[in-house]
């Protein structure tokens, strides 16, 4: 939750990776208890603007680094 000219960090990199028409949707990874809800929170009504869906993904067991997604969305391992 790193403010840079107004925004937020991660709302800068969102921006950016949404202007590419190769990307389809943004899948933010993190632990959403406590206070990491705030980038939940921070997101929402936002698609509008980065014109891309957000996924989120709740990885309480293994941190950002152990997400596994299904066959057929996003990413595969």
């Amino acid at each position: 939750m790193l403010p840079v000219l107004e925004r937020l960090l991660i709302d800068h990199i969102a921006g950016y990776i949404c202007a590419h028409k190769v990307v389809e949707e943004i899948a933010i990874v993190t632990n959403l208890t406590g206070r990491r809800m705030r980038i939940k929170n921070y997101f929402e009504g936002k698609e509008g603007n980065l014109r891309k869906p957000i996924l989120f993904v709740n990885d309480v067991d293994e941190g950002t680094g152990g997400v596994r997604f299904l066959p057929g969305t996003l990413c595969s391992p």
